[in-house]
């Protein structure tokens, strides 16, 4: 994580960036690009994997 990175701040902020554009904003594009990622990440790494789906049936028997 570097300054310009946590120039975005919350993900509000990552938003109206990325809805306003970084012309409106301080940073630069790669900058936002790393803070969403690092941001993703935060949201994700508490996550419990989802339930797995159940298992398709067999397919049919091939007669070849």
């Amino acid at each position: 994580m570097n300054a310009e990175t946590t120039a975005y701040g919350d993900w509000d902020e990552l938003v109206g960036a990325a809805l306003l554009g970084t012309e409106r904003r301080q940073g630069s594009p790669e900058a936002l690009l790393g803070a969403a990622a690092l941001q993703t990440v935060r949201r994700r790494a508490g996550l419990r994997p989802a339930e797995a789906a159940p298992r398709p049936e067999p397919a049919p028997r091939d007669p070849r």
